[in-house]
């Protein structure tokens, strides 16, 4: 993640200024020690996650050393050196996911090593054709600043599933070098367009790996998501699933049956959206299409 400090083509003035709430960095529960933390970089750790931190080191180590006759006698450190997982700020992130399991959250971390070595970096040249044709792309920011992905179903009804997560990968990836700063702006909002898409045809299979995806492979950066112009069994699907589902990510989701909904305008400026959404709240004619991040982003 790039440390952004400065206005460019992708950090606007008024994106570099935002100063997040102390809520925004980190939720508290009531009645307990434990917090949520929804900013990471370069932040000062509590001492909850500090002692987690190094409870899941301990049980490494201790791991280590039951495989000490057939490994070589590895370590924690030895284990994760040079790789991303050196910071103790983004092992917080993947402890914090798996909701401070350490074996869980130790196989989640070699799991993620190989992903990335398997997937990243998505080069330009490979998926500029994808690009094109609007599986995913970047327009605009909420009031918080947190950049929009829009995930618009009808353009890959029909496409691999490698494919659009390939795209997937590419904006995510784009996303945490040139749109989010440190300390400051480190999740994104997600809308899930199911406009022109029918029962029959809604790819289903396809959204479940992009979820998968969000899930394990990018721990902490959702901040929304809503889905829009869902048909009745979507909602009546969500309805039934929201009993299994951890009620801190049942807040950060929200299902309509509508093509703009309420509760969206009043977290995103009306200039940040695009104008098909826009003309499903307002009759007048704007144009606003692909944001200059996408559009530039097509030539990184």
């Amino acid at each position: 993640m790039s440390n952004n400090t400065m206005v460019t083509e992708y950090i606007s003035q008024k994106a570099l200024m935002y100063e997040p709430t102390e809520e925004e960095i980190k939720f508290h529960h009531k009645n307990q020690h434990k917090s949520l933390r929804y900013i990471f970089c370069g932040k000062e750790l509590d001492e909850f996650e500090k002692e987690k931190i190094q409870e899941l080191k301990d049980h490494v180590n201790n791991l280590k050393k039951k495989e000490k006759d057939s490994q070589g006698g590895e370590t924690y450190e030895s284990t994760f050196k040079d790789t991303i997982f050196e910071d103790d700020n983004y092992v917080l992130r993947f402890l914090q996911g798996n909701e401070f399991n350490f074996e869980k959250c130790y196989y989640d971390m070699l799991k993620h090593l190989e992903w990335r070595d398997e997937n990243l970096p998505v080069k330009y040249e490979d998926v500029e054709d994808m690009l094109k044709k609007g599986y995913i792309y970047v327009h605009g920011r909420d009031k918080h600043m947190h950049p929009i992905i829009i995930i618009n179903c009808k353009n890959f009804i029909s496409a691999s599933a490698k494919d659009v997560l390939k795209v997937a990968y590419y904006w995510m990836e784009f996303i945490i070098s040139k749109l989010f700063i440190e300390g400051k702006i480190e999740q994104w909002r997600v809308i899930i367009d199911l406009s022109h898409c029918g029962v029959l045809n809604i790819p289903i299979g396809t959204l479940k790996d992009i979820s998968k995806c969000l899930s394990c492979n990018y721990r902490s950066r959702l901040s929304k998501m809503l889905v829009l112009s869902a048909p009745l069994f979507v909602t009546g699907m969500w309805h039934m699933l929201k009993s299994i589902i951890p009620v801190v990510t049942q807040q950060k989701i929200t299902i309509s049956s509508s093509e703009i909904d309420k509760r969206l305008l009043e977290q995103v400026d009306l200039d940040q959206l695009e104008s098909n959404l826009k003309e499903a709240h307002l009759e007048n004619g704007m144009n606003v299409y692909l944001s200059d991040a996408s559009r530039e982003g097509l030539k990184s």
